[in-house]
């Protein structure tokens, strides 16, 4: 049998471990194209297979049978076209796309194109959503879900302020980015819906110029502040371990902006929104997003006519109240090791999707995405016009 071969486009930390999973699994691929602004992560990635600088380059110069689209949000919507114009598989990053007229172009290329589609939406693969959405039935009837993203602070002021995700011109609107696969997941544990009313609330608060200091500066080498403001980047940077992260994926400090006062960056998304949905006049759910949590981790309350889960990532559990005896039991799930390690499970069902057309559809293909991401977009929408949408 001959090798499938596979083309990645972006080639950065996501990219990179996407296909990192390919040799780890028993199928026979071949990544033989990779295309990647930074010349240095092609040949990082794939020192043997072909290299471009561009995703047009890619399809006109490259031969291959399936491609992985791992690019910046804002940049998923045209080789994802390109793809699909040619028939090709393809498993992308999530979200599917970041605009709502890019899913339109993308609905009306499903009209024609044949193209295998998976999204990645991590959470539907994890073990502990999958215990948690295994144990719903147990509530009968869900009348309200609560479901909380904490950002850790650190976390949120390196990848979200001096960060590419902090700026809705490099990259997108933060909600769209952070909270596509949350909002996916929690529609996966509910009948599928009709009709819905959302309204949002969010705002850019504590980063901005005049929450910083007194007397500090723009950057942090030259402020009196550096060793005792917790966003330092001479103690959370410099001096600290450099295998480790946040250092580990951080650029040069004098010369970039994880060098620059966090209160000082050119960030525009929002640190905290909120969202509350009505589905089918019956069942709210409402979800916040906050980069102010002092730890990272998710936390989902589902409440049903029968009982009652409390889901906590950050302790590692999920516990569950009956009503009807009062019962309540508690169940401790692992601790999620390594960096994603669902990936390897998205892959494996990727390619078995390919090369065994009789296997089951993957858990999020492209009508499944643009389903759940419309409620995303129009979330968003809600937080940008202040007005209640109904859909």
């Amino acid at each position: 049998m001959n090798k499938l071969r596979i083309a990645v486009i972006g080639a950065g930390t996501r990219g990179r471990h996407l296909a990192e999973m390919l040799p780890k699994l028993p199928y026979s691929t071949e990544i033989t194209a990779v295309c990647d602004i930074v010349p240095e992560r092609c040949a990082a990635l794939a020192p043997g297979a072909k290299h471009f600088s561009s995703y047009a380059g890619l399809f006109s110069g490259a031969g291959f049978d399936a491609v992985i689209i791992a690019t910046l949000d804002c940049c998923h919507t045209e080789p994802l076209l390109a793809a699909m114009a040619r028939d090709l598989p393809v498993l992308i990053e999530k979200p599917l796309t970041d605009k709502p007229a890019d899913a339109e172009k993308i609905r009306r290329a499903l009209e024609t194109s044949k193209s295998r589609i998976a999204v990645c939406h991590t959470l539907r693969f994890l073990p502990a959503y999958k215990q948690l959405k295994r144990m719903v039935p147990l509530l009968g009837e869900v009348f309200h879900i609560a479901h909380e993203e904490a950002i850790g602070n650190i976390r949120f002021a390196h990848n979200y302020v001096r960060g590419q995700w902090g700026s809705t011109a490099r990259n997108t609107h933060l909600f769209i980015h952070k909270c596509c696969h949350d909002v996916d997941y929690i529609l996966s544990l509910l009948p599928e819906f009709s009709f819905y009313e959302v309204s949002s609330m969010g705002a850019r608060t504590f980063f901005r110029p005049e929450n910083a200091p007194e007397n500090s500066t723009k950057r942090c080498h030259d402020c009196p502040h550096n060793r005792t403001c917790r966003f330092s980047a001479v103690t959370l940077y410099d001096e600290a371990d450099k295998t480790r992260w946040p250092t580990s994926t951080a650029s040069d400090t004098r010369t970039t902006l994880y060098g620059q006062c966090v209160f000082r960056c050119p960030n525009d998304v929002v640190d905290h929104q909120t969202a509350q949905l009505l589905i089918d006049g019956q069942t709210t759910f409402a979800i916040s997003l906050s980069g102010f949590s002092a730890e990272n981790g998710r936390r989902t309350r589902i409440q049903g006519a029968l009982g009652e889960l409390f889901f906590d990532e950050p302790a590692r559990t999920i516990r569950h109240r009956d009503f009807d005896s009062g019962q309540v039991t508690t169940h401790p799930f692992p601790e999620q090791q390594g960096y994603h390690p669902e990936d390897e499970d998205i892959v494996r069902e990727w390619l078995k999707n390919i090369l065994h057309p009789a296997h089951p559809p993957v858990t999020v293909d492209v009508r499944e995405a643009l389903r759940t991401l419309k409620v995303v977009f129009d979330i968003e929408a809600a937080r940008q016009t202040g007005n209640v949408i109904h859909s």
